[in-house]
């Protein structure tokens, strides 16, 4: 349990990191298909915090709770720094 919600965490990381890249270089946060399959377009930020969600489901509660928790970080991160963008605009 202890080593899932290790790399479950590391991942989670990655992908609030990699949510904040997307958004402040205005690149497509919910692309789920791809130009170029081989381009890497499924790797977005969602996709690997979704992966992070499953290290933590050890239990449904911890499932639950995690998705709820990246969830609203994930919105947060995309309507604060959306509207620091469009007020520098």
């Amino acid at each position: 349990m202890i080593l899932s919600f290790g790399v479950g965490t590391i991942l989670g990381l990655i992908g609030i990191a990699l949510a904040i890249w997307e958004t402040k270089t205005d690149k497509p946060m919910f692309y789920s298909y791809g130009k170029n399959w081989f381009g890497g377009y499924l790797n977005n930020s969602a996709f690997i915090l979704g992966i992070a969600v499953g290290f933590f489901a050890t239990k449904v509660v911890y499932g639950f709770t995690a998705l709820g928790i990246i969830a609203t970080l994930y919105a947060i991160i995309i309507v604060a720094l959306k509207n620091k963008r469009s007020e520098a605009m």
